[in-house]
């Protein structure tokens, strides 16, 4: 027995912009997207339902220092609907709320995977989803550093470099 089927080619994508903004907790957070036609054109006054979930991620040695942890689930933050605009743009706005069951001395890191269905005036629907990172702690910091080190070279070179929470690079000034 053999089914087939239609096969319909999609006339538009979704998309989310990335996020290059720092985050704190209870920050209003605005995630900005688009529905754009493959020929080009904007899908205008488009139905959007969204999502927004919460998950929780410890840094690497909070499983070693707490190995009996319970593994926190995801929650549903926010739900809802919009449309798009003359553009095809659209904006989710919800707020960074924390798990109080999560210790901030732990250095938690939450993140909020945003899901977004577009759904055109033809009934085609195109989804896409993102995350958003907001901590007790805004950025984080790499050294950089050669594998081997020559005490007799001069030249050695060492760099530090920062990044907010969502990979994005941020600049920042030590003392």
């Amino acid at each position: 027995y053999i089914s087939v089927e239609e096969y319909k080619r999609p006339k538009f994508e979704v998309t989310f912009k990335p996020i290059t903004e720092t985050y704190k907790i209870n920050d209003s957070i605005t995630v900005k997207g688009s529905a754009i036609a493959f020929a080009g054109s904007t899908i205008s006054n488009a139905k959007i339902k969204y999502r927004v979930h919460r998950k929780i991620q410890f840094p690497r040695w909070f499983y070693w220092y707490q190995p009996n942890s319970k593994v926190l689930e995801r929650q549903e933050i926010i739900h809802g609907e919009a449309f798009t605009d003359a553009q095809g743009n659209f904006n989710i706005i919800f707020r960074a709320i924390p798990d109080k069951s999560a210790n901030a001395l732990d250095l938690p890191i939450f993140t909020y995977e945003i899901s977004a269905a577009v759904t055109d005036i033809n009934g085609e629907t195109r989804s896409t989803k993102t995350d958003v990172k907001v901590g007790y702690h805004s950025l984080t910091t790499q050294l950089i550093i050669e594998d081997k080190i020559d005490k007799n070279n001069k030249g050695n070179s060492i760099s530090i470099e920062s990044r907010n929470l969502n990979n994005e690079f941020v600049t920042a000034k030590g003392i």
